[in-house]
């Protein structure tokens, strides 16, 4: 049975803790050796979310280009992590673009760069992409079905108030290198989180429903060196 990315990260925890334990006990080192090589941890969940979810390629090249500068800072002296993650990050996040597979756009789901936009949009699956820029879209649809929402050093709202769901569920992917999302919710929505955020956060903070026949967003969440604010 395939565990979930929180499960793995439950079990990276459990083994860097047995590897403490040993070495208080003075069985093996295992200080130093996570204090030197701890980011490789970094770069297999990269490689992982690129390889199981093609479609998270940009994000899975960020968290194995940042799990590479980390192991950098750790194993060359005078190395400046700070001086080499933007242009590194860049370039990832520019080469994730090119590759990502062409979609038709329609109005409301264009990328958005270097700008600030608003939008009002009645599409049953939203696709945004946020790139060193500002994105707002109202979703009004009356068979809202999921989509995904990216911010690479940008910021986006997608507000789906106005909406209701084509079904009892939907699902709804979230990625965030360097930038914010926020999810503006319905009161009478329920949310399920997915994910753990690599140096960033998750904040829930929409107040659930106690309505049996409530439904359900699934939110897929991937965030590294960044935050998603669902409200």
């Amino acid at each position: 049975m395939a565990l979930s990315r929180t499960q793995v990260f439950g079990l990276l925890l459990i083994g860097a803790g047995v590897l403490l334990l040993l070495d208080a006990l003075g069985i093996f080192p295992g200080e130093e050796l996570l204090s030197r090589w701890w980011p490789l941890v970094v770069i297999a969940l990269g490689i992982r979310l690129a390889v199981r979810r093609p479609e998270k390629l940009t994000t899975g090249l960020a968290v194995i280009a940042l799990g590479c500068l980390l192991l950098a800072s750790t194993i060359i002296p005078g190395f400046d992590l700070w001086t080499a993650a933007v242009p590194v990050l860049l370039i990832v996040i520019g080469i994730g673009i090119l590759l990502r597979p062409i979609r038709p756009q329609k109005e409301g789901n264009t990328p958005s760069a270097f700008t600030r936009r608003s939008l009002s949009s009645d599409d049953e699956l939203v696709n945004l992409a946020v790139v060193f820029g500002s994105f707002e879209q109202i979703v009004t649809s009356s068979h809202f079905r999921g989509g995904t929402v990216q911010a690479y050093f940008g910021s986006a709202t997608l507000d789906l108030r106005p909406s209701t769901m084509a079904t009892t569920e939907a699902s709804l992917e979230v990625d965030v290198v360097f930038g914010s999302i926020q999810l503006l919710l319905p009161p009478s929505w329920n949310v399920l989180i997915e994910g753990t955020p690599l140096f960033g956060s998750i904040e829930h903070r929409a107040t659930q429903s106690s309505s049996p026949t409530a439904c359900i967003l699934r939110v897929q969440a991937n965030v590294v060196f960044g935050s998603i604010e669902i409200r």
